[in-house]
C-alpha cells in the first residue's frame, strides 16, 4: 500500500471538483471562499507532494527527505 505522505489519500474525483473551481476561478466566473480556498489549495499541494514522490520512486530517482518536507510545509501566497 503505497502512502508515503501521513494523513493523505488520493481521491480523483476531490481534484476534479477542485479543478472546476479552479477554472472558475481563473475565468471569474465565480469568486473563492476563503475557507475553501485555503483547504483545496493544501490538498493540492499534498497531491503535488504525492504524484512527485510517485514518479520518482517509478523512474528510481531519489528525493531527499528534507526536499519533500520543504515541499509539504510550504507555505502557499
Amino acid at each position: 500500500n503505497f502512502a508515503p505522505i501521513d494523513g493523505y489519500a488520493f481521491d480523483r474525483q476531490r481534484l476534479e471538483r477542485v479543478d472546476k473551481e479552479r477554472h472558475k476561478v481563473v475565468h471569474g466566473l465565480t469568486r473563492p471562499t476563503e475557507l475553501s480556498f485555503s483547504e483545496e489549495l493544501s490538498y493540492m499541494q499534498s497531491t503535488a507532494g504525492y504524484l512527485l514522490v510517485l514518479v520518482s520512486r517509478r523512474c528510481g530517482v531519489k528525493i531527499h527527505r528534507v526536499a519533500l518536507q520543504l515541499l509539504l510545509e510550504a507555505e502557499l501566497e
